[in-house]
């Protein structure tokens, strides 16, 4: 993106209509499509653009800064985090996704396997990796969900 004081620039050059655009764009540093796209006004105003979203976004909060009697944060009241928890708490939670988990056919030795092996005991306990005995297809002595080769 072209600076804005660069386009600014630009344009004053072009109303002194002293100069060529083609000697624009050597003085300035830019192409001569970019003066050509700035001349025409083809070129969209991005700095006018900017301002506009920045008066359309939430102003700053105005309020008394205090703790909030739910969360205990000091914040400008009333505090954002509790009225979006609010907000949040309303909503229906998502569905649990059933896809079995992928089987990836790795034949890993040394150290990379006991990296495998530490973190799938990580995410086992954390809850991330669904258990396929869980559904009924791996004997309680299969060590790995992917060890199984048939279902019961």
């Amino acid at each position: 993106m072209i600076a804005p004081v660069v386009i600014d620039r630009i344009r004053r050059l072009l109303a002194e209509r002293k100069l060529s655009e083609r000697k624009i764009a050597a003085l300035v540093g830019v192409s001569r499509g970019t003066v050509a796209g700035v001349a025409r006004g083809d070129r969209p105003d991005y700095e006018a653009m900017r301002r506009k979203r920045q008066e359309q976004k939430d102003p700053l909060p105005r309020g008394p800064l205090g703790r909030c009697p739910t969360c205990g944060g000091k914040v400008y009241m009333p505090c954002r985090l509790c009225q979006m928890r609010a907000a949040l708490a309303d909503w229906p939670p998502s569905p649990r996704d059933e896809r079995p988990v992928p089987t990836l056919d790795l034949e890993l030795r040394g150290e990379t396997l006991s990296r495998y092996e530490a973190i799938h005991r990580l995410r086992m306990q954390q809850g991330e990796l669904i258990e396929q005995d869980a559904n009924g297809l791996c004997d309680e002595s299969d060590e790995w969900p992917d060890d199984c080769d048939e279902e019961r």
